[in-house]
């Protein structure tokens, strides 16, 4: 393994939810209402939104783009809600106030975020749902999983 990179769930400053309890429950009392971009059908972050759906009962519903930057631009004006979002593409934006943090995929705090998002570690996403990087050596691609 190379690297883990966890995603932060974000919200646009109108969402009225402060933390990922406070989302939960506006989703559940507005179904469909809220909407979470991704960078894609079936892209991690999609997978993201559906697990915290399915744990949750939230029914955040999904809007896929073509990448990570249309999802950002989105939040950034409002018309997305919230995003599982990459902490590289969020994190300036979070730290000007110009997006909410309200959770991490990480069993830790992410150091870098404001002082008052202590309690964003929602277990349930912890570990299953960072993106993870691998190195695979070329022979064993070509002999075990190109095998035909």
């Amino acid at each position: 393994k190379l690297v883990d990179s966890a995603y932060i769930l974000v919200t646009h400053p109108s969402v009225k939810a402060q933390t990922t309890r406070e989302l939960i429950a506006l989703a559940k009392s507005q179904p469909d209402s809220l909407h979470f971009g991704s960078s894609g059908n079936g892209s991690s972050q999609h997978l993201t939104g559906a697990l915290f759906n399915a744990m949750t009962g939230a029914q955040l519903k999904h809007v896929p783009y073509r990448g990570s930057s249309g999802v950002t631009t989105d939040l950034l004006a409002g018309t997305i809600e919230c995003s599982f979002a990459g902490v590289p593409n969020v994190l300036p934006f979070v730290q000007q106030g110009k997006l909410r943090a309200l959770g991490v995929t990480t069993a830790k705090r992410i150091e870098q975020l404001p002082a008052k998002e202590k309690a964003l570690v929602y277990t349930f996403v912890t570990q299953a749902m960072n993106a993870c990087y691998n190195l695979v050596e070329d022979e064993i691609l070509t002999k075990e999983i190109f095998a035909i």
